[in-house]
């Protein structure tokens, strides 16, 4: 039989795969819980050279994670249009650089910047569905946000910007819609439908 401290040791590993705010199931994380407490309540009761019966294989078993067909939704034609005028405002932000000359760099990039991580948001948010995992969130919004961000220092390059000494500051806006992902954190939280 497990002592005490391995259960609990036990526990605190399956938690992290199958709370239900990294994607979880709400119902297999109750029934994990529930093990837990039996398993621990066992422990206690009986001598350590007793068996406990083994916990159903089932319920500790982490939720089934949905492919990315099971998750992606095809866009309204007006969410699509708008998603083009933003994609297309975002390129054109990569060119204020060129358009104000004298203003310092970082502060002509900053638009560029935020601009694409906003779109990136959008976008993801239209193709993904409500009751996607945080996981598929942050991939999500990565894949939009990469061609998008490649597109504007491409842009600048061609127009004569060099935007590779301020490329961290484009990267900035995405990584606080990254973090702003998980619902852990209490930055931002989903509702599950």
């Amino acid at each position: 039989a497990a002592s005490p401290e391995q259960v609990r040791a036990a526990w605190r590993l399956w938690a992290r795969m199958a709370h239900p705010d990294h994607g979880g199931d709400p119902a297999q994380f109750r029934l994990l819980c529930q093990a837990r407490d039996v398993l621990l309540q066992s422990a206690s009761a009986t001598p350590s050279h007793q068996h406990a019966a083994p916990p159903n294989q089932h319920a500790w078993a982490p939720a089934h994670r949905r492919n990315w067909r099971e998750i992606t939704r095809r866009p309204t034609r007006r969410a699509a249009v708008l998603a083009s005028a933003l994609i297309s405002l975002g390129l054109l932000l990569a060119l204020l650089p060129q358009i104000f000359p004298g203003a310092p760099l970082v502060l002509s990039a900053a638009p560029a910047a935020l601009g694409a991580a906003g779109v990136a948001l959008y976008l993801r948010d239209q193709i993904l569905v409500v009751t996607a995992d945080v996981g598929h969130r942050i991939v999500g919004v990565t894949l939009i946000w990469l061609p998008l961000a490649t597109g504007q220092v491409l842009l600048a390059e061609i127009v004569g910007v060099s935007l590779l000494t301020v490329l961290p500051l484009l990267a900035l806006p995405l990584v606080a819609v990254v973090a702003a992902q998980n619902p852990g954190a209490g930055l931002r939280r989903h509702p599950m439908r």
